[in-house]
C-alpha cells in the first residue's frame, strides 16, 4: 500500500520538474536540464534540513 509520505515525495519531485520546465522560458536551457537541476536542489535542501535536525536532536516519530 502506498503511504502518504510516498505520495508527497512523488508530487514534490514532479512540482520541482514543472518549476524547472517553467524556468526554461527565462533561461533558454533544455527542459530536462532545468527540471533535473530543480530536483537536485530540492534533494540537497531536504538533506541539509535533515542533517540539521539530526545535529540538534529533533526527530519525527512515524
Amino acid at each position: 500500500m502506498t503511504k502518504p509520505n510516498d505520495i508527497a515525495r512523488y508530487l514534490a519531485n514532479w512540482q520541482k520538474e514543472i518549476d524547472g520546465a517553467a524556468i526554461t522560458l527565462l533561461t533558454g536551457r533544455s527542459v530536462w536540464y532545468s527540471g533535473f537541476r530543480q530536483v537536485i536542489i530540492g534533494l540537497a535542501a531536504a538533506g541539509l534540513v535533515y542533517g540539521i535536525g539530526k545535529l540538534i536532536g529533533i526527530s519525527v516519530a512515524g
